[in-house]
C-alpha cells in the first residue's frame, strides 16, 4: 500500500462508519495525518494517536519539519532523535484526533458485532500494509507501551500479530527499554483468529518484517521518570548493536 492507497483508505473507512453513534465524536475530529511521508525509513517512531485538534482534516506539518520547530511532545522527541543514525520518519496506529485513549480501551466486546473494534481492525490493517509497503523502517521505536500490544508483542491480543523475540539488552538500555527484533508473523490460534491482516494476505506478508528491530519503551512525554527516558546515545547503541544503518 503506497501513501496515495493509504490516504484513500483511510478517508474511505471515515465514511463508511460515519454514521456510526459508537464512532461519531470519533470520526468527527478528523483524519489527523502529516503532510507529507518520507518513505524507505531507517527510523520509525510510532505512536497510538495524535491529539485532539481544533480543526478537522488537521494535517499536520511533515515529521522531518516537526523535528526543526515542533513543540511539546514533538520537541521531547527531537530531543531523543537529534543525533541519532539515519534518516527518520513517524506514525501514527490510529489516525482519529484523541487526547486521552481510554476509547481505545474501553470498546466492550470483543466479537464481531462490535463495530467499533471493527473500525479498529480494519484502520490498523491499512496502517500495518503502508508500514510494511512503504516506510520499511530498519528500526521501530514505539515509545508507549500501550502500542506494544497493537504490534502483537502482548500474548493477550493479535492485532497486527508479529512474532518476535526479545534480544539480549545493550549496556545503556538495560533500565529503559526492551529490545526485540521481529521474525515473522505469530502462529497461535488466537492470533491466526483475530489478527488484524486479512487471511489471504498473510502468507504473503508473512516476512515482509523479518529481522527489524524494536524499541519498546514507555511513554516518553511530560511525567516519564528520567531512568526510563530514551536518548541518542541508547538508540545508537541499539543501531550499532542490532541495525544496519
Amino acid at each position: 500500500m503506497n501513501e496515495v492507497e493509504y490516504r484513500k483508505t483511510l478517508a474511505d473507512l471515515w465514511s463508511k462508519y460515519n454514521k456510526e453513534n459508537s464512532l461519531r465524536e470519533v470520526l468527527s475530529s478528523g483524519i489527523g495525518l502529516p503532510e507529507s511521508f518520507s518513505h524507505n525509513c531507517d527510523i520509525l517512531w510510532v505512536g497510538i494517536n495524535p491529539a485532539e485538534s481544533k480543526q478537522k482534516e488537521d494535517f499536520f506539518p511533515s515529521f522531518n519539519q516537526l523535528l526543526i520547530d515542533g513543540k511539546g511532545y514533538w520537541k521531547t522527541i527531537k530531543k531523543i532523535l537529534l543525533n541519532c543514525k539515519g534518516n527518520k520518519e513517524h506514525i501514527d496506529l490510529f489516525a482519529f484526533h484523541k487526547t486521552k485513549q481510554v476509547f481505545l480501551r474501553n470498546t466492550g466486546k470483543d466479537d464481531m458485532q462490535n463495530v467499533a473494534l471493527n473500525f479498529f481492525a480494519e484502520h490498523l490493517s491499512a496502517t500495518q500494509q503502508f508500514i510494511e509497503d512503504t516506510l520499511k523502517p530498519k528500526l521501530i521505536i514505539i515509545g508507549n507501551k500501550g502500542a506494544s500490544a497493537y504490534f502483537g508483542f502482548d500474548d493477550k491480543y493479535a492485532w497486527m500479530g508479529y512474532d518476535s523475540e526479545v534480544l539480549a539488552p545493550t549496556q545503556l538500555s538495560r533500565e529503559t527499554c526492551e529490545i526485540r527484533r521481529i521474525t515473522g508473523l505469530r502462529q497461535d490460534e488466537m492470533a491466526k483468529e483475530r489478527m488484524v491482516m486479512p487471511k489471504g494476505q498473510r502468507e504473503m506478508r508473512k516476512n515482509r518484517m523479518n529481522n527489524t528491530i524494536v524499541i519498546c519503551a514507555r511513554f516518553q512525554g511530560n511525567g516519564c521518570p528520567k531512568p526510563k527516558q530514551l536518548n541518542s546515545e541508547i538508540i545508537n547503541e541499539v543501531i550499532e548493536k542490532y541495525c544496519n544503518i
